[in-house]
């Protein structure tokens, strides 16, 4: 059952009103409020069931547990799906969730505010078929903004599921993944439960708004949640890969051109290679040239100096053979001059000749 109803007047005239598609709606604990303190004026409205389709919409009365309920006759097309049921916290948490249009999820440690357009939370507009007999109905699923996070990554939609006491099917998750449809479950704690509901405890109009405005409060800064289907639509996904086949192929383009360059350094490397050997081979025969020239001047050298040797030794012979008759000379003559000096009659001029003729003869 809901805790919220849409309202009429007695003709079954729609009442405007600024939630949900501009027609007045009613929670729970403004008709208990409105019946108990007004109740003339409580009989000038009908309530009626939460079907988007007026035609589908059945009138609905307000009971003290805390839920808009069917009259007697009606009761055979109350539905449930496969939730948490009749629990307060449950239907609570789902209105206090989908009255925001701008949702700030913590899902891990990634931060996901989400921008929705309206939600639908009436079983007939989020019930989902797969195959013939299988039916699921979603808590509610959220119409996303264009400007949204995951608008075009989750086709503009996501199912909310709220975790009080049960969480989501795994055969539910299976299906709503194969079909394209996200699901995030948001986690009602036992610490942010109503109180009253869980300790079984009577409880009044002002506690449920008291609670329904106390988790407005809580999910406007951060709602936890747990993202449990994760698909990407046709659409996008084709847009991905359009993209991706883009990008390599601008891949394969830059490694064509440079395979090319690859090749063209490969060429020229190897004609500086051939061009080097051949200045090795070139550079080794003047390496070789120059040192067999330079083995001939060793040689020449060699025999150079071993003919300014014997040159040498001969020279010093020869000086050594005119030094010995110079001395021989010379003592011949020192006899010669002591001769004619011990003559009775001197001839000076004779010995002076003597003299310079020998040393001009041994002057070099």
């Amino acid at each position: 059952m809901k805790i919220w109803a849409y309202v009429t007047d007695k003709n079954q005239n729609p009442i405007p009103g600024k939630q949900d598609h501009s027609q007045l709606m009613m929670y729970i604990w403004e008709a208990l409020k409105l019946k108990r303190d007004h109740g003339s004026e409580f009989n000038d409205f009908i309530l009626w069931s939460t079907h988007r389709d007026p035609r589908d919409r059945k009138p609905v009365h307000p009971n003290k547990n805390g839920f808009f309920r069917y009259y007697p006759k009606n009761s055979a097309k109350e539905v449930q799906g496969d939730s948490d049921g009749e629990s307060l916290s449950h239907q609570l948490a789902i209105e206090a969730l989908t009255s925001l249009s701008t949702i700030p999820f913590k899902i891990g440690n990634r931060d996901l505010s989400l921008k929705f357009e309206y939600f639908d939370k009436d079983y007939q507009s989020t019930r989902l078929q797969f195959g013939s007999d299988k039916y699921f109905y979603p808590d509610a699923i959220g119409y996303l903004s264009k400007d949204s996070p995951m608008y075009d990554e989750w086709g503009g939609k996501v199912a909310l599921e709220i975790f009080v006491t049960h969480s989501c099917e795994p055969d539910k998750v299976k299906a709503f993944e194969s079909h394209n449809i996200p699901i995030l479950e948001v986690k009602i704690a036992d610490s942010i439960r109503f109180r009253k509901e869980l300790n079984k405890q009577a409880f009044t109009p002002e506690d449920l708004e008291d609670y329904f405005e106390k988790l407005r409060a809580i999910f406007s800064q951060q709602v936890f949640a747990k993202i449990l289907s994760d698909p990407l639509v046709t659409q996008y996904s084709r847009a991905i890969i359009k993209k991706l086949r883009g990008a390599l192929d601008s891949s394969n383009d830059k490694m064509s051109h440079v395979a090319r360059e690859i090749t063209l350094l490969e060429r020229e490397s190897a004609r500086y290679k051939q061009h080097l050997e051949q200045l090795k081979i070139s550079k080794k025969q003047e390496l070789d040239s120059f040192q067999s020239s330079l083995l001939e001047m060793q040689v020449s050298f060699e025999q150079s100096k071993l003919d300014l040797h014997q040159q040498y030794q001969s020279q010093l012979r020869i000086s050594k053979f005119y030094t010995v008759v110079g001395v021989v000379f010379a003592g011949v003559l020192t006899t010669l001059m002591l001769f004619l000096l011990a003559l009775p009659h001197i001839n000076y001029e004779l010995a002076a000749r003597l003299v310079v003729d020998y040393f001009n003869w041994v002057k070099p």
